[in-house]
């Protein structure tokens, strides 16, 4: 609790002057403190703009860009599994906080918490559910993905963790995932991710757990979406820090870790598709939902068993060409 005192010095008839006058007490808080009564608070740890941040998340993307593509799209998807992989192998890991654990915090919520600011958490490699959170959101934001925080506010099982807009709509959303593989959310389709499982296994067990928690909370009611880009950009702007750059993992280091998910995904995308009968119109329908999600080399190989069964089927041979322009062909 401290004091204030604004100062005015100014010149009146030639002299100088100084007047001064307290004002009410306020409290300063140290250094990443805050309070859960407004989760919305959280947007002032998220810093897209840090240049740490910048030097890890760009030279990634920029290592994987051919699977990005090839497998996923170029869409969000792919660029949060990267992400996702590089946080791991940069040995991040989830640890409760021994003094403000989440769970007492969650629990009284005018308790101040501490928080690690991005650059902070990757420095340190440890930290508590929602320092993992902002170190995620940081990153995807700084790809111009939106990002919302998840507060389960339940006795006994308070936590936080993030999804982030998958850039596909509501609408279209059953061509691209399963069942209860998502969150409808201003009407695109959101990926819960359980952060704290950096490093303990792959993209999508995370993106398993994270959606899993989710539909539990809201059966129950103990789950609050809050916008991290609209809190960041509206009411709690970030925090200016000094940070120097942090080496991100190479494509190298990465490399089988990530070729865990592709082959993960590849997996989730048949099931999604499923098997077609070896019919012309089974396979051609199959290789349109391959081309739709954008995945161009299993639509292509459909379309080649389509016309190999009927040499006349125009549409596989219009449908071909689609492909071979997407491929820059």
């Amino acid at each position: 609790l401290v004091q204030p005192t604004v100062t005015v010095s100014y010149e009146q008839d030639a002299n100088s002057k100084q007047t001064d006058r307290s004002i009410a007490p306020v409290y300063v808080l140290g250094r990443g403190k805050m309070s859960w009564d407004d989760p919305a608070r959280m947007g002032a740890f998220v810093t897209p703009d840090d240049p740490a941040i910048e030097n890890f998340v760009d030279p990634v993307r920029q290592a994987f860009l051919q699977e990005l593509y090839d497998e996923y799209g170029n869409s969000n998807l792919g660029q949060a599994m990267v992400l996702y992989n590089a946080i791991s192998r940069a040995g991040v890991r989830y640890q409760r906080d021994p003094q403000t654990p989440f769970l007492s915090v969650s629990g009284d919520r005018t308790i101040f918490d501490s928080i690690r600011y991005p650059y902070e958490m990757l420095n340190a490699k440890i930290g508590d559910c929602d320092d993992c959170t902002v170190l995620m959101s940081s990153m995807l934001e700084r790809l111009d993905i939106q990002t919302v925080l998840l507060d389960v506010d339940a006795p006994g099982a308070g936590h936080v963790y993030m999804m982030f807009d998958s850039g596909i709509d509501v609408e279209d959303a059953d061509d691209f995932f399963q069942a209860n593989d998502y969150v409808p959310y201003q009407g695109k389709a959101f990926i819960p991710v359980e952060t704290t499982l950096f490093g303990q296994g792959d993209f999508r067990t995370a993106w398993r757990n994270g959606v899993q928690e989710y539909y539990q909370r809201q059966a129950e009611g103990t789950i609050q979406e809050v916008d991290l880009r609209a809190a960041r950009l509206i009411d709690y702007p970030p925090g200016r820090i000094a940070s120097v750059p942090i080496t991100p993992p190479t494509r190298a280091e990465l490399l089988a870790d990530v070729q865990v998910d592709l082959q993960q995904y590849a997996t989730y995308v048949r099931q999604l598709v499923g098997e077609p009968a070896e019919d012309p119109g089974a396979l051609y329908d199959a290789g349109a939902h391959y081309l739709r999600i954008g995945r161009l080399r299993e639509a292509n190989e459909l379309m080649d068993r389509a016309v190999a069964l009927d040499p006349n089927f125009a549409d596989a041979y219009n449908t071909k060409g689609v492909i071979y322009t997407k491929m820059g062909r």
